[in-house]
Order: C-alpha cells, then sequence, then structure tokens
C-alpha cells in the first residue's frame, strides 16, 4: 500500500511540474450569482492537497463503449482550505474538458474524504458530477 501511494504521489508530482510549466488555468473559482449551467454530466475523481494548492481532476465519459478519460491539474485557492464538502460544490474551473462548450463547474460531491494518513491531513478526495457552466467567467 505505501508503495502504492508512493507512486500515486510521484505522479502527482510530476503531473503538476509538467502542467505548470504551460498552463495559466485556476481552478476553485466560485461560481456567477445565478450561474447558467448546462451540458452533459460527467463524474470525476478530484484530489485536492491544500499543503501545495493544487487539484487533480480525473474525468470518465463512455463513447461507443470505450472509456474514455481526461486529467487535469489545476491551482487550488488556499482560501478554501481545509476543506469541507460543501466548499467543494459550485466551484469551477478555467479549462476544457472533452472540448465541451462552457467551464466545467462541480455540482454534486459524493465519497468527500481526507487522506486517512496522519502524515498528509491536507489532501482530500472526493467523486464528483461536473457539467459546464456558460457565464463564468
Amino acid at each position: 500500500m505505501k508503495r502504492e501511494k508512493l507512486y500515486l504521489i510521484l505522479i502527482v508530482v510530476a503531473t503538476v511540474f509538467l502542467l505548470s510549466m504551460g498552463s495559466t488555468a485556476l481552478g476553485g473559482n466560485p461560481p456567477p450569482a445565478s450561474p447558467i449551467i448546462t451540458g452533459p454530466e460527467y463524474w470525476g475523481v478530484l484530489v485536492i492537497n491544500c499543503l501545495n494548492n493544487t487539484v487533480t481532476l480525473r474525468v470518465k465519459r463512455v463513447v461507443d463503449c470505450e472509456v474514455e478519460t481526461q486529467a487535469l491539474t489545476l491551482i487550488w485557492p488556499s482560501a478554501v482550505c481545509p476543506l469541507t464538502e460543501s466548499a467543494i460544490i459550485n466551484n469551477w474551473f478555467a479549462a476544457s474538458i472533452f472540448g465541451q462548450t462552457g467551464n466545467p463547474i462541480i455540482t454534486k460531491v459524493k465519497n468527500f474524504k481526507p487522506d486517512p494518513d496522519p502524515a498528509s491531513p491536507n489532501i482530500f478526495s472526493a467523486d464528483v458530477q461536473i457539467r459546464f457552466c456558460t457565464n463564468c467567467p
């Protein structure tokens, strides 16, 4: 289990490094007062690391019996940490998922939990439903 966790941490750190070189997307942005939410629903896994203010989002969809995935690593504002489940809902990301129009916005959260390892108390994960906000800046 520890080896798997080490590999996961190394992959996340490498992904953050590579994406930070070319990505200007910000995550964890609150929506406008009346967001216009459209588009399909996707489910993904969200991992938020409050120690380095990053969020990793891995979204899945099924197209013609084939599972497609897309992963994003974005910046999460430190003001939102430590987290609660309600702090995640309605946050949007300046990014593109599967070429959909609008910014991805979190509309539902399930299985929210902190990392059980006492050495990493500021890492949280959850299953999230993603839709798209057409009037999120």
